[in-house]
Order: structure tokens, then sequence, then C-alpha cells
């Protein structure tokens, strides 16, 4: 049994050599849904996540009518929304922006000037809406990226003749989270905030040792471990004469913090496996990656690292795994690994 095993050491296991966005552990979902967001692009955010989030959201009744008008002499505005109360009905004209937003705009980043302007150009334009023409109560700019402060500022300054409401990526999180849940299913950065959760937080398990539920993260007493067989040569040193064992322990955390390959071995129901289990939730508390595998899954060489990775992990693609193995570093945790067939 043993903690890490890079497979790919084997050329048989090399990654694909493509470029890609890596893939990282955000420290929080908050975090992970704003990545998400930022890596949309302004179409699939304007034209995939919003149409999704304004029909749940209209299921809820929090709006009573949305059009998607991009491109269709739109003056600035992607979205026209109704929403109705008990004491009012009003018309609001969204512009959707998948690009960061600051004051003067450059450098890749949209002008709020710009911006601002064709907003309150919006407000006096008469738009179509539920076959009678109207003129918007108010206009709000959606952004999936970063608003710098001074843009923030540029649309909600005294003077205006219109206020310009504001919904930044994290008020953009907070609605999707609320009314369209399941858009967040394959965000692979949520899920990956996810899964670190889980296994640094395991639920207890039978262990056939003891015969009852026991944790990981809680029961858990460190082993004495040691770098050389006992009573092997390399075990023992001459000393004045004689031959003496060396002090040869070495502690969970070292180990774990090796970046070479290391091999666990030990005698049978010496609690191998329990050990691996509290490697995974260790690792899990220090924000890295681990799998846990058993000798039954690699009976058979993997076609690549990116394969194996996402066959443990459903929520990654081959590629996304490759990446994200190249990146930040996944630890392979094989148990028996003496039982994996030597052709592998």
């Amino acid at each position: 049994t043993r903690r890490s095993f890079d497979l790919m050491k084997k050329n048989s296991l090399k990654p694909a050599k493509r470029e890609s966005t890596e893939l990282t552990i955000p420290s929080s979902d908050i975090d992970a849904g704003l990545i998400w967001l930022n890596g949309l692009g302004e179409p699939k955010f304007r034209d995939s996540v919003l149409v999704e989030l304004f029909r749940k959201m209209r299921e809820a009744e929090e709006i009573e009518w949305f059009e998607n008008i991009h491109g269709r002499l739109d003056k600035g505005v992607d979205y026209l929304l109704v929403t109705q109360s008990a004491l009012e009905r009003k018309i609001l004209g969204v512009q959707v922006k998948g690009k960061s937003i600051s004051r003067a705009g450059g450098n890749g980043t949209l002008s709020a000037l710009e911006i601002a302007s064709e907003c309150e150009a919006a407000m006096k334009h008469e738009f179509q809406v539920q076959g009678a023409k109207r003129r918007l109560d108010s206009i709000a700019v959606w952004s999936s990226a970063h608003i710098t402060p001074d843009a923030e500022e540029e649309f909600i300054k005294p003077g205006l003749a219109y206020r310009i409401q504001i919904k930044k990526p994290r008020d953009m999180f907070c609605l999707i989270e609320q009314f369209a849940p399941g858009l967040l299913g394959n965000v692979p950065e949520l899920a990956l905030v996810k899964y670190i959760k889980e296994q640094a937080d395991p639920e207890p398990e039978a262990v056939r040792v003891f015969g009852c539920p026991m944790n990981p993260k809680i029961h858990f007493l460190e082993p004495d471990l040691s770098e050389f067989a006992p009573a092997s040569m390399e075990s023992m040193k001459t000393e004045g004469g004689h031959l003496r064992p060396k002090k040869t322990s070495v502690t969970m955390d070292k180990i774990l913090g090796d970046n070479r390959h290391t091999a666990m071995f030990a005698g049978d129901l010496s609690g191998k496996s329990y050990l691996l289990k509290r490697c995974r939730t260790v690792l899990a508390e220090q924000r890295k990656l681990s799998i846990l595998l058993s000798a039954s899954q690699l009976t058979e060489i993997p076609r690549s690292v990116g394969r194996l990775v996402a066959a443990a992990l459903e929520f990654l693609s081959p590629h996304q795994a490759e990446s994200f193995a190249l990146g930040v570093g996944v630890v392979l945790l094989i148990d028996d690994l003496d039982r994996i067939p030597q052709t592998v």
C-alpha cells in the first residue's frame, strides 16, 4: 500500500501537450462561482445562463415577462424584463456585460462612460413590450466580470438623468444560486470545492478490525513508521563494533509534504487502507486534491492521466484533469499496490 504513485512517470501515461485554462481549487463556493462566471464570456452568459435564470425567476413569479432583444436595434439593451407587484408594474432594461468594466475603458476593459451614455439613450427610447411600445422605468448593467470602483461610481454619480442599477458577479452568483442552482451542477470549480470539503470532513464508516464506525479525521493514532524494513541491513548501523538499529522513524507530515513517490508496507489487518483514508483527509485539509484508487481500478493501463483522474472525478473531463494535474497537481493514493499486475 502506498501514499502516492505518479503514473505520469510511465511513457504510456504522458499527458497531451495542449494549452488550456488551468483549473485551481477555490477557497469557497462564492470564489468558485466568480471564477466560473468570469470565464463564461458574454455570449454564453447572455444567451444561455441568463435565459435559464430569467425562466426560473418567471416560474418563481419574481418577474412577469422577459425577452432577449440583443442585436435587434436594442439601443444598448440586451434584455427587457417586466416585474409586477400589488402596487406597481415596472419595465426594466438590462445591459449584459462579460468583460471587465473600468471608468474610461482600454487594456481589454469596457468603458463605464460609454455604457452610461448608452443607458441614458435607452431610457429615452420606446421598446416593444408585450405587444405595445413602452419606455423603460429603469435601466441596469448586469456583469459576469469585474467592475472597478471608479466605474461603479460613474454609474451612480450625482447628476445622471437616470440611476443605473448594477449587478456585479457576486450578485449574479447569488441570484443563480437562489433561482437556478441547476446551472451550477456541472461547474468544475464548484465541484472541486465540494469534493475537497467532503474529503476534509468524511462520514464515519465501519472498520473491519474494530467493527464500529470510525472517522479518519478524528479517530487516528499515528503509527510508528520507518524508512527501512525491520531487521534489514539498511536499518542497522555499526557502533562500537556492534550492530545497532538506526533511528529512522518518519512522521506522516513529512511523508505527505514530500513530493517523492512513497510506498508503505505493513502486515495484513494493520490498518493500511485506513491510513490512506487518513492521508486523503489531511491532504484535503491542506487544500490538495487526492484520489483514492484500488488495485482493481488499475488492472489495465489507463490511456492517460487525464482519463484515469476523470474516471474517478466524474465532474472533470480528461482534458481538464490533465490540465489540473500539470498545474496544481493530483496525489494518487493506491490501495493494495502489490496486487496490480506487473504489466501495468
